[in-house]
């Protein structure tokens, strides 16, 4: 990542896009971005997700911010003398492109896309076995909802049947809402 960010002469990479926060930090929480520097690297959550971000994520400093980050950012940025802030820009709404606009005056903005997701492809051996174990879970799941299946059934009712057994099977949660 840091390698990236000084190919493009950034000094700060703002990652908000919570699937990538979850991959390069492991913090699951529902609300919070990543801020890297050269020399750093912060997770930016509130108040609610302090300890959950320490816990889950021991390489990294966690900085208590408002949701929109702007302030915290504005400061880290400042703390670190950088001038120019990479971002997200697939997750990054001109609403916020315009108040770190305003607040970061000094500093320029610079959209980007896929550095993360590049990194999310590859897959090393404990993601793959994370990954079998994922399916093995799904498969034993399904082999239980197909015994217990019965006439008259909703699609709402069999996904919430098949959450149900997979969580008691030991999934910690859904990687994607059902359909």
């Amino acid at each position: 990542m840091r390698e990236r960010m000084t190919q493009a002469g950034a000094q700060g990479f703002l990652v908000t896009r919570p699937e990538n926060r979850l991959y390069l930090t492991g913090f699951s929480g529902s609300a919070g971005a990543i801020l890297v520097f050269p020399d750093a690297a912060y997770i930016l959550t509130d108040f609610r997700y302090i300890e959950q971000a320490q816990a889950q994520s021991p390489g990294f400093a966690v900085v208590k911010a408002d949701r929109q980050y702007y302030g915290t950012v504005a400061e880290l940025m400042g703390k670190h003398a950088a001038t120019t802030l990479a971002f997200e820009k697939e997750h990054f709404t001109f609403d916020m492109y315009q108040l770190f606009k305003d607040q970061l005056q000094n500093v320029e903005l610079a959209p980007v896309s896929g550095w993360v997701e590049q990194l999310r492809r590859v897959k090393d051996a404990g993601e793959i076995a994370k990954v079998a174990r994922a399916q093995s879970l799904v498969d034993r799941g399904f082999a239980q909802l197909m015994d217990s299946l019965t006439g008259g059934i909703t699609e709402e009712r069999l996904a919430l049947e098949l959450e149900f057994i997979l969580r008691r099977l030991g999934a910690p949660r859904l990687a994607f809402e059902m359909i």
